[in-house]
């Protein structure tokens, strides 16, 4: 994931390890039987990258993937914008993002210490709403968390 020359940030292209750990995630994913609705992935090329290849790994139609330009360098109240207006029909959402911003939104809306969120982790997190428009500050629970490699 280095950067070149005259390349942004949101240029910046998986290198071969990215590329292994995307891989892992949609593995892990498919192994632990969860099926997204929809996936919600950050405008930056290694983002979308990941995101399409856990779409591919899941088996799901490229449909299931949406672009928010709006969680590239975003802040935890960015994200929680988004998964507030989210459609009442999905209740399986995956948000491909970035980190700090992800650990902090996990750490919000859970009010629980999240020790560490690598670069292609995974945060399960579970609630007890009505609906995505009522998460908001400690209103999940951290379920499960899995950072690379996923032995």
């Amino acid at each position: 994931m280095e950067k070149s020359f005259g390349q942004s940030d949101a240029q910046r292209e998986l290198n071969s390890t990215g590329y292994a750990q995307a891989a892992s995630v949609g593995a892990i994913l498919k192994d632990k039987k969860i099926s997204p609705d929809i996936v919600i992935t950050s405008t930056a090329d290694r983002a979308l990258a990941t995101s399409n290849s856990i779409v591919d790994k899941l088996d799901k139609p490229a449909e299931i993937l949406i672009q928010k330009s709006s969680l590239y360098e975003a802040s935890a109240r960015n994200i929680l914008e988004v998964v507030n207006i989210l459609q009442s029909n999905w209740e399986v959402v995956i948000i491909v993002g970035h980190n700090p911003s992800l650990h902090y939104f996990v750490e919000y809306i859970t009010g629980e210490p999240l020790d560490n969120l690598s670069p292609a982790g995974i945060v399960e997190l579970v609630f007890d709403l009505d609906g995505w428009e009522f998460i908001s500050e400690k209103t999940g629970h951290i379920e499960q968390v899995f950072n690379p490699p996923y032995d």
